[in-house]
């Protein structure tokens, strides 16, 4: 057992929830999950990280890297009853690839509703307006 406790494990989203985390705690074992957007803290994190942009900092010691971490404050990451050390990252790498799919399923739903117009019922305008009159039924020109 104690040679498990020195393997960080790799675990999908879906591991993140308060029962898996305080069994890990309780049995001593290092995790590393991508955290999903339920807990509130999360999205909190979030916003706040947009609105910091100084506090950014580079994964890689050149000037040129492209992606960027920043760690949440300590006790504000609670899963369960387990307080978690959690880190956001950026990654233009990744921005520009969600970018990327995004305008593919773009280009995808607007040919779909081009093909979807091409296909409606065209009604035709009249070649010329209907003739507006008073009823005939009177011997009125008009109500004055």
């Amino acid at each position: 057992m104690e040679q498990l406790r020195t393997v960080l494990y790799v675990g999908d989203s879906s591991f993140v929830t308060p029962e898996a985390v305080e069994r890990a705690q309780g049995l001593a074992l290092r995790w590393l999950s991508r955290v999903p957007r339920i807990y509130g803290w999360v999205t909190n994190a979030v916003d706040t990280a947009w609105n910091q942009a100084d506090q950014w900092k580079s994964l890689k010691t050149d000037s040129e890297s492209m992606d960027y971490w920043q760690a949440i404050p300590e006790g504000e990451s609670l899963i369960g009853s387990v307080t978690v050390r959690a880190i956001l990252i950026y990654s233009k790498r990744l921005e520009a690839q969600k970018q990327h799919t995004f305008g593919r399923q773009w280009e995808k739903t607007r040919a779909q509703g081009e093909r979807a117009w091409a296909h409606l019922p065209r009604k035709r305008p009249p070649t010329r307006p209907p003739k507006l009159g008073w009823p005939t039924t009177s011997t009125e020109d008009g109500p004055f």
